[in-house]
């Protein structure tokens, strides 16, 4: 099913995006460089963080996390060889998930 966009600006667009759990990323991001903590990945992650709620029990026990990697031997690479100004620049094209350390299917 095609979905329209959300408008510039407006809740859901990448200048307001919506907040899963609650969780705002621009406070984290400070908050983490502030401190000068690292931000710790734990993987696989456990049924809190898809959302509670958010799938039935039988779905949630047929989720299967798994690397990029794993997943895709040939995905793209972020850097081949030398630096390019055009590795910086994907914009929103590309595939979702490619700067995510993980992908879920279920």
């Amino acid at each position: 099913d095609f979905k329209m966009p959300p408008p510039s600006g407006g809740m859901g667009s990448e200048t307001n995006p919506l907040k899963f759990m609650d969780q705002d990323y621009n406070f984290l991001q400070d908050y983490y460089l502030k401190t000068r903590q690292r931000f710790v990945e734990f993987f696989p992650p456990d049924p809190h963080s898809i959302g509670k709620g958010l799938l039935e029990p039988d779905d949630m026990a047929r989720v299967e996390w798994i690397r990029p990697t794993v997943l895709y031997s040939n995905l793209a690479e972020f850097i081949v060889k030398t630096v390019s100004r055009f590795d910086y620049a994907q914009g929103s094209v590309g595939i979702p998930g490619m700067s995510n350390p993980m992908f879920c299917r279920v």
